[in-house]
């Protein structure tokens, strides 16, 4: 084992030695930490470990809701280009979970273990994947060495490196390099991607810009749908703007924008479906605090139309942007990246976003070039924005979003072919 791979092992355990104990007390009170706690330190049920066994196995592996729903496709599609091997599915999260029971129930999926090389090397014998393919930024050191080790073969689609994560990868490009080295292919997401890993790995010949599998991604339950509109109609305003995927760091910009939004359009309801279910009470108790009546979708009564519906529901932000004259996109308006700006485009919404959309810098800029997206400075510039767009006629939008995402159709295919040939 290289000697920077020992390194890291051994910090990473004294990490997981001083977590322990905050780790055991979480358990207790959060079902973040405590789903698939087992399963994070190696133990899989027995009818899991006898389906890794039954033949070749597709190892993919993503963490959260966003890039396994960007994956779905991309394993339906591997599973009817190679049907005699089985299609696995690592994940990180407990959304990412989520998400897949929701929308791919018939993927057998688990928790990946924590990347330490004696719990990653039995899980990986124990699938003996004949390739693993990684998600955007999930690149984890222990579980590309065992797989390499164990004759299997490795590559990222959707590859990415945000503003912090590259710089923090360039002050150990040592280390980066001996591990990115261990991958067979890249497909990244765009130019700038290709070009920072290039910085980080020179002349690797084995890196190519596939496009965003976000554009290929658009995953809707009809029923569940069905069911929202029906379920919130009593409970909506004349007026409906979706926040779909905020953060609590950035619910007191919302609440600006929501101010505003409401003092010259009293008969406004506000959507707001969270990042994470465990931040409802936050934003319910911001609401109300504010004067605004809240309900939580999953706890409907009374029937009367309310302020503010929470969607504190997995799966059924869709629906809930083609409920709305106005969509916010968020992870923007506090420095965490943005989340995909492209979902409302889907329904034939424009996209409001805050100014920190590092992850998606390319999307925002050709949203706002064509005229589909608008970039706030502030909650309150937010407000205006939505404010404006309300009074508009509904729908204006649909004909230019649609050819939008149409042009940019291909990165599925692309990531496909480029698996094949790894494969091959």
């Amino acid at each position: 084992m290289p000697v920077n791979l020992i390194i890291y092992n051994a910090l990473v355990c004294l990490l997981a030695v001083i977590a322990i104990v905050p780790a055991a007390v979480f358990c207790v009170f959060s079902e973040r930490v405590r789903d698939g706690i087992f399963q994070r330190l190696a133990v899989y049920p027995a009818g899991l470990r006898a389906f890794f066994g039954e033949r070749g196995n597709i190892w993919l592996h993503a963490a959260s809701s966003g890039e396994c729903k960007c994956m779905i496709p991309l394993a339906r599609k591997l599973k009817a280009a190679y049907p005699d091997m089985n299609i696995v599915f690592s994940v990180t999260t407990l959304n990412g979970k989520r998400m897949l029971e929701k929308f791919a129930p018939e993927i057998h999926k688990f928790y990946m273990p924590l990347d330490i090389i004696f719990l990653v090397s039995p899980v990986v014998s124990l699938i003996r994947p004949a390739l693993l393919v990684a998600a955007e930024t999930e690149l984890w050191p222990s579980l590309f060495y065992a797989v390499k080790r164990s004759g299997g073969k490795i590559a990222v689609v959707n590859g990415r490196f945000s503003d912090k994560k590259f710089g923090r990868y360039r002050f150990a490009k040592g280390f980066m390099r001996g591990m990115l080295e261990q991958v067979d292919a890249f497909g990244m997401r765009g130019a700038e991607d290709l070009q920072r890993l290039g910085i980080l790995l020179p002349e690797n010949g084995r890196a190519t810009v596939t496009g965003d599998l976000k554009f290929e991604v658009f995953l809707s339950d009809p029923v569940s749908s069905s069911w929202l509109k029906s379920d919130l109609a009593p409970y909506l305003r004349k007026n409906v703007i979706t926040a779909g995927s905020v953060h609590e760091s950035e619910a007191g910009e919302l609440l600006a924008a929501v101010f505003i939004v409401r003092k010259e359009l009293p008969e406004t309801t506000f959507i707001v479906a969270p990042r994470f279910m465990q931040e409802n009470a936050a934003f319910e108790e911001l609401f109300r605090a504010s004067g605004f009546t809240v309900a939580r979708r999953s706890s409907l009564k009374g029937g009367k139309p309310a302020d503010i519906v929470l969607l504190d529901t997995m799966g059924e932000l869709a629906a809930a942007y083609e409920l709305c004259g106005g969509a916010f996109v968020g992870g923007s308006l506090a420095n965490i990246g943005g989340h995909n700006l492209l979902e409302p485009l889907y329904l034939g919404r424009r996209a409001f976003f805050g100014k920190y959309t590092e992850n998606y810098r390319e999307i925002a800029a050709s949203l706002i070039k064509a005229g589909l997206g608008f970039e706030a400075s502030d909650g309150a510039a937010l407000g205006r924005a939505l404010l404006a767009e309300l009074k508009l006629t509904p729908g204006h939008a649909g004909e230019t979003a649609a050819a939008y995402i149409a042009a940019r159709e291909g990165p599925l295919n692309n990531n496909i072919d480029m698996i094949k040939r790894v494969l091959n």
